[in-house]
């Protein structure tokens, strides 16, 4: 595994973006895009994660809690107009919209990793350069039928070295798409076929901004674990209730949780998302 509290640099990036557009790929040769096609096949890989009525109420505390704490966090920090947007971010429309983005009806559906961050890649390294020359994908639980951003945007808000996500987020994007397209007409998709529109750099762009808010949602609350120390961050699975909310139903436990991980780069990467990425939201005119 590279080291998740750096960052990944460029070498590791190109590397990862290429492998997970083939990895897309794959599913679009096989499905065409077809939503409908793929669940019917898979019919597990379907969005369960975000669905409001599956979501227990402690959990919706969670967020709502870990929100406001970065809200607070960022005006202390002087961040005013920073605090006041990420504390609006987690309000009644919050699960709804994270579903619809990540499980709704899409035209250009793949299979999607799903959870797709440092933790979950592998890196095989030359000896000589030490530059990674190979990668596998693990821990699939979550995959799902989706737009290719949603992993794409996952990955770039949560993974990247900030330098890389503040500044080459183009190159990854182009790359990403030369790459799936190159390697769906390998795979004996006609690119200049009936699909060509489906296909096309103005299509996939306008799927870079429809779910740029996922991305950026995820970055947030994936922040303060990205970033932690290991000893930091507690075994959510044996968690219980009270953890999230307090023994009195307040969120006291909730916020020693945080607070003991808001340390080193957290914050840093917390305000980079949220003044420099969460503006190109179109969800932000909701605020």
């Amino acid at each position: 595994m590279a080291n998740r509290k750096e960052g990944l640099d460029w070498e590791h990036c190109s590397l990862f973006i290429t492998t997970l557009a083939k990895f897309h790929a794959i599913s679009f040769a096989m499905f065409g895009g077809d939503f409908d096609k793929i669940v019917k096949k898979y019919p597990w890989l379907v969005e369960n994660m975000w669905m409001e009525e599956k979501v227990p109420e402690p959990l919706k505390q969670f967020f709502q809690g870990s929100f406001m704490q970065h809200a607070n966090n960022l005006k202390e920090m002087g961040e005013e107009e920073a605090g006041s947007l990420v504390g609006k971010i987690c309000n009644e429309n919050f699960l709804t919209q994270l579903y619809s983005l990540c499980g709704d009806k899409v035209p250009m559906a793949v299979i999607g990793h799903g959870d797709c961050w440092t933790n979950n890649l592998m890196f095989r390294y030359d000896p000589e350069t030490n530059k990674p020359i190979d990668i596998k994908f693990v821990d699939f639980q979550q995959s799902r039928t989706c737009s290719r951003l949603v992993d794409i945007h996952y990955f770039l808000y949560t993974s990247p070295q900030m330098s890389i996500l503040n500044e080459r987020e183009s190159d990854i994007l182009t790359l990403y798409f030369d790459e799936f397209t190159k390697f769906s007409k390998k795979l004996g998709v006609n690119v200049e076929g009936t699909q060509r529109e489906l296909l096309s750099r103005e299509n996939f762009d306008k799927e870079v901004e429809k779910f740029r808010y996922f991305g950026v949602v995820a970055g947030i609350m994936m922040a303060t674990i990205v970033s932690a120390d290991s000893g930091d961050v507690p075994d959510m699975e044996n968690m219980k209730e009270e953890d999230f909310t307090g023994a009195d139903g307040g969120n006291e436990a909730m916020a020693s949780f945080m607070a003991s991980m808001m340390k080193g780069k957290v914050m840093g990467k917390i305000k980079n998302i949220v003044k420099n990425h969460l503006p190109k939201c179109a969800e932000v005119k909701q605020f």
